[in-house]
């Protein structure tokens, strides 16, 4: 899970009981979802400009992805490679190729409005909405909330973070799971120091060096 709002899960009892009251009811009433993809932001009709500028933003994140990938400062996930594909993405290891695809969901939604951005899935992550009315476009993987474009430094780290969840199968990634995950992160107020939230933070700060280190380089120029 990628959060933007620090403190989240301390907000007190209230808080709690409204977040498990919002996964029974989603889970009572399903969740209508959208794809984030490649695909799906080149066939764009409406704010063509906008769905152009969010895809080189994305294709400057999986540029970033890599680089940091094929980097010392990666510790936490294996040697590996992203590469976009119509449906969304993929990363390739020696041994494997995993599928991350988004979408942008009522869950999601509800996520945002608790100050996260996207939560982890077998197969990828699932998004919310951030003010608009296009889902495609106006979505926590592509825009901060009320709109302003996330930079593609953003959009790798919350790749990055939703990747190692999905790769080491840590966090919500089946139901079994994401019921262990509700019940110590509701119950026991944890977020940073979830267990299942221990390996994608080492990549988080595993690439926020990484990112460093190329602002020390580019200033010693």
């Amino acid at each position: 899970m990628f959060c933007r709002k620090e403190g989240w899960s301390h907000q007190g009892t209230r808080a709690s009981m409204l977040f498990v009251l919002s996964i029974l009811l989603l889970l009572a009433s399903g969740c209508a979802a959208v794809r984030i993809s490649p695909a799906a932001l080149k066939a764009s009709t409406v704010r063509t400009n906008e769905a152009v500028a969010d895809l080189r933003r994305w294709q400057e994140a999986v540029y970033l992805c890599n680089l940091f990938l094929n980097s010392t400062n990666r510790k936490t996930l294996p040697p590996g490679q992203l590469r976009l594909t119509d449906d969304g993405m993929e990363f390739t290891t020696a041994n494997s190729t995993l599928p991350i695809r988004i979408r942008c969901s009522d869950w999601g939604d509800v996520l945002v409005w608790y100050g996260m951005a996207a939560q982890e899935r077998s197969d990828g992550f699932v998004v919310g909405g951030t003010g608009g009315h296009n889902r495609l476009l106006d979505n926590s993987f592509l825009k901060h909330p009320n709109g302003p474009a996330m930079g593609n430094a953003e959009i790798a780290s919350l790749t990055l973070h939703e990747l190692t969840h999905t790769y080491y199968r840590c966090g919500t990634v089946s139901f079994e799971k994401g019921v262990m995950y509700y019940l110590e992160a509701v119950f026991l107020f944890r977020y940073r120091n979830h267990s299942m939230e221990r390996l994608p933070f080492q990549t988080s700060a595993e690439f926020m060096e990484f990112l460093n280190s190329l602002a020390r380089r580019a200033a010693a120029k």
